[in-house]
């Protein structure tokens, strides 16, 4: 069976005055296998690679497109979402409600002028509204939260950011984002970080600092955290 694998047996097989005039039934079918074989594993290696890379630019477009939102709202209204609500604690001004301003959706506790019909304007074409949240074209839940300081992510950002967190990410789609946005892959550092997928990278009170926690060396999925837009 062995000599099967050594090319120089098949290259001998059709020689002149060989008494072999051709293949076997069993050589061809064992030949046939073995392309096979290595043709599924090309594909299957090249296709995950493809698919991850695809993924994760979608992903970083899809923040991008968070980021753009923001600025073209603050462009149009001189105020960031998380300040439309008058005199509504900072604590009280949930996600939901920052995401849904940003879908043009009006939102209870919002004042004039920004809860006027023609101040809103749906700035996330991309993601879906479902009930009070905003989703991704494939459901993943979008959040949103006014942060302060990142210096653990931005080096020597003192100021406070607009964030935003996706759950339930697989590793490579984070990691491919995080090197379109960055440049570079860290968990930890940069516009983009990602944690264990059990947790938040982003608090769910608005005004908090994040903390964030590089994920385990075996973790399959992540939650992914972007710095959105430094607030003015």
């Amino acid at each position: 069976m062995l000599r099967y694998f050594n090319p120089t047996y098949y290259l001998h097989t059709h020689q002149r005055g060989s008494q072999r005039a051709g293949y076997t039934i069993d050589q061809t079918i064992l030949i046939v296998v073995i392309i096979s074989i290595l043709i599924t594993l090309v594909i299957t290696t090249i296709g995950w690679q493809l698919i991850n890379r695809t993924s994760g630019t979608k992903l970083g477009s899809q923040l991008s497109e968070m980021e753009t939102a923001v600025s073209q709202y603050y462009s149009a209204n001189k105020a960031f979402p998380h300040q439309v609500f008058g005199t509504l604690a900072t604590s009280s001004i949930t996600s939901e409600m920052l995401m849904r301003v940003l879908k043009g959706v009006n939102v209870t506790n919002m004042v004039a002028p920004y809860n006027t019909a023609n101040n809103r304007t749906d700035l996330l074409s991309g993601f879906k509204l479902v009930g009070d949240e905003v989703k991704t074209q494939n459901d993943k839940v979008v959040t949103m939260i006014n942060v302060t300081s990142l210096n653990n992510w931005v080096a020597g950002s003192t100021a406070s950011w607009l964030a935003v967190q996706v759950k339930d990410v697989p590793l490579p789609e984070a990691q491919e984002a995080d090197r379109v946005i960055d440049f570079t892959e860290s968990a930890t550092a940069g516009r983009l970080v990602y944690t264990a997928d059990t947790s938040d990278c982003i608090p769910t009170t608005s005004g908090v600092a994040p903390t964030v926690t590089a994920p385990g060396a075996n973790a399959a999925k992540v939650t992914v955290c972007y710095a959105a837009s430094p607030l003015k």
